[in-house]
């Protein structure tokens, strides 16, 4: 199955123009579970992009360091994950 929201970028690549929709997008974010984030964003892309093996002691969805949110970005549904403080932005 083919997911419908892809990588845009994280919040340490964001230019000053959009430091607003960063700003708005943790503001308005709430916090989901990991396995409702993980119906839309590719769990084994998102593993593999982060070092993370997909099962094991520590996954993506079971590190205590990692939350999940949805949100907006410019107006659109977003989903993000904060990392150690990192957001990864998916649209």
């Amino acid at each position: 199955m083919e997911r419908k929201y892809q990588y845009l970028t994280c919040c340490v690549n964001i230019g000053q123009r959009d430091l607003e929709k960063l700003e708005t997008m943790i503001d308005k974010g709430r916090q989901i579970k990991p396995d409702t984030f993980f119906k839309y964003v590719d769990f084994e892309e998102l593993s593999k992009m982060m070092g993370y093996p997909e099962s094991g002691n520590l996954t993506l969805k079971n590190d205590y360091a990692v939350n999940f949110y949805k949100s907006k970005w410019d107006k659109k549904v977003c989903y993000y994950m904060n990392h150690s403080a990192i957001e990864y932005i998916f649209v």
